[in-house]
């Protein structure tokens, strides 16, 4: 096998990083691929709904090896991460197709998640122009694979974090966002996971952010396998857990870069080349 290139998020590629975004994402654990048209509503709206949807199957499942737990659970259907009351979750569309909303009951109006629902290609623009932006893409034979991206912890909202609240948080557990880098976004296709570039695309990410002198690593993620992916270029120290997110379903981490270990990081980027 051709070991994969590394080439650097800028500007001039961010078509090609919406694509791969797209395909990641619409992958497990997330399934971001259809959602309920009703999750344009306004937060305040009794009809607000996200519940996603999906043609394609999956039986994989998550374990979360700190606390020996089933996470992401994605057999039957999906019909385990479907939460009817707070009408979020995921569900399997049958090729009969569906009449109504599992979520809010209406009748079945479904947008692409992204851009949608969720403008990826906004959203990337945005972090591109992030202060301190360190971003690398993963091509194999010229196809883009993966990525991780982060910036430094900006003192505004963004597209998809409320930063003026996550920094209160953060300096009400000690933390310095001056001090901190956010690890916004990272993931590697379906069909090239197994082989290690997740590990790649973290590295990556984490060797830049080693290089700018930040005392902090910082993420949120529902995807426990992350954290063992991201433990192994710090030392193999579990993260703190910090907060839960005050807008989403998601938990915030922290590693200190004092537990940074760059003779594994170099041994994991041995796995790919880089131009």
């Amino acid at each position: 096998m051709v070991k994969p290139r590394v080439i650097d998020i800028t500007s001039e590629n961010q078509g090609s990083l919406a694509q791969v975004y797209k395909e990641v994402f619409a992958g497990h654990p997330w399934h971001e691929d259809l959602i309920c048209a009703n999750a344009k509503r306004s937060g305040a709206d009794p009809l607000k709904c996200m519940v996603q949807y999906s043609f394609k199957n999956c039986s994989k499942y998550d374990l979360n090896k700190s606390t020996q737990l089933i996470e992401n659970d994605c057999r039957n259907d999906y019909i385990v991460r479907l939460d009817k009351k707070n009408r979020s979750g995921i569900v399997l569309l049958p090729t009969a197709g569906l009449e109504n909303c599992l979520g809010c009951g209406q009748k079945l109006s479904l947008l692409q998640f992204y851009p949608d629902f969720v403008d990826h290609r906004e959203l990337i623009g945005e972090a591109v122009n992030e202060p301190g932006f360190i971003g690398y893409m993963l091509t194999q034979e010229s196809s883009p694979i993966g990525f991780s991206w982060g910036y430094s912890i900006p003192n505004f909202r963004t597209a998809s974090v409320n930063f003026p609240k996550i920094n209160e948080l953060l300096i009400e557990k000690g933390i310095l966002p001056k001090e901190t880098f956010y690890g916004a976004e990272s993931g590697v296709i379906d069909s090239c996971q197994g082989m290690g570039m997740g590990s790649v695309v973290v590295a990556l990410r984490a060797k830049g952010a080693s290089q700018k002198g930040y005392k902090y690593f910082i993420n949120r993620t529902i995807n426990p396998a992350m954290h063992a992916i991201i433990n192994k270029v710090f030392s193999g120290i579990k993260a703190d857990m910090l907060f839960k997110d005050p807008e989403r379903d998601s938990t915030w981490f922290k590693w200190d870069f004092s537990n940074y270990d760059s003779t594994q990081t170099e041994k994991i980027l041995e796995r790919v080349e880089y131009g």
